[in-house]
């Protein structure tokens, strides 16, 4: 009896520890994600890159965040009204990705190549 105990307390054990060390990778990835946004808002003038908008500014990712290695790359970073993030169908991160790409490698060639870079 006091075996099956001692066990159960050790799994139950090792179950909170495994949660709190999710928590804490959650915790760290939020704040860097924190830091990435406001680094990148910083950067650009806390306002939309295409229209000069600062209402409603969003921070897109340009490379996926599932691209682990670029997820907190400022570089990897574009402030975008929410126009230009979703809704335009010309200019639009979202909908006009197509004319954004052309639109990225026009105005911001360093952000363009190193991305390019950093995929190849």
């Amino acid at each position: 009896m006091k075996i099956k105990k001692a066990v159960h307390r050790k799994i139950h054990q090792l179950i909170l520890d495994k949660m709190n060390k999710r928590k804490e990778e959650r915790r760290k990835r939020i704040k860097l994600h924190k830091e990435w946004r406001l680094k990148a808002l910083e950067r650009d003038g806390h306002k939309c890159v295409i229209c000069g908008d600062k209402k409603r500014v969003n921070v897109h990712h340009l490379v996926s965040k599932s691209v682990v290695s670029l997820r907190c790359d400022v570089k990897n970073a574009l402030c975008l009204c929410s126009l230009h993030h979703i809704f335009d169908r010309k200019i639009s991160a979202h909908k006009g990705s197509l004319m954004f790409i052309v639109w990225l490698k026009k105005h911001r060639p360093k952000q363009f190549n190193y991305l390019k870079g950093r995929l190849s």
